[in-house]
């Protein structure tokens, strides 16, 4: 499936840093998150803490958050 995307709008440099921000990061977008998603640097979408533990033990950080179009 291809998802149209439009503005990388922040990014999670690693798994700790996604802990750390991602709260913050979401809360101050602006936008609701359902218009937001997250692809790790394999082009998959990372919803949920065990997509980004995937992302981690995979390494496939950063993973970008994009506003959907």
């Amino acid at each position: 499936m291809e998802i149209e995307t439009k503005t990388i709008l922040f990014d999670f440099e690693n798994f700790d840093n996604w802990c750390d921000t991602a709260k913050g990061k979401y809360g101050n977008s602006g936008y609701h998150s359902h218009d937001l998603i997250a692809i790790d640097n394999k082009n998959r979408v990372c919803r949920c803490g065990r997509e980004f533990m995937r992302a981690r033990d995979e390494k496939s950080f950063p993973v970008t958050v994009h506003l959907l179009d």
